[in-house]
């Protein structure tokens, strides 16, 4: 019972620890900041798939899941890739300075679907 109870206040107590936590990624370049995104990039590529899936409709022929879909699959294989490279290079300044080697620099930082912009009507 007394496990339980701990296990219990342990539960509680994380969500309001983290937030008071300032940033919770190193500085930007450094080698610790390289390996975080590198760790953060290789767990959570997927998350490329959700956003090129939410695409807005450009009045194609296809619909657009069928784009995302593709690009999801590739964006997916490119991310999670340059955080294998990240995780394996965090010692050495490659690129110069530490810096991301794909923007955003992590996969959760695209606009949200309301956010984009769309796309300009070509004048024919």
């Amino acid at each position: 019972m007394r496990k339980l109870a701990c296990w219990i206040l342990i539960v509680l107590l994380i969500p309001i620890v983290t937030l008071y936590a300032e940033d919770p990624f190193d500085p930007q370049g450094t080698r610790l900041r390289k390996l975080e995104r590198g760790g953060a990039n290789l767990l959570l590529g997927g998350m490329e798939m959700a956003h090129n899936l939410r695409q807005p409709d450009a009045g194609q022929f296809y619909p657009p899941w069928v784009v995302g879909l593709g690009k999801g699959f590739y964006y997916t294989g490119k991310r999670t890739l340059a955080g294998v490279y990240e995780v394996l290079t965090f010692p050495f300044p490659l690129p110069k300075d530490y810096l991301p080697v794909m923007e955003p620099e992590f996969a959760w930082e695209y606009p949200r679907a309301d956010e984009i912009p769309p796309k300009p009507e070509s004048a024919t």
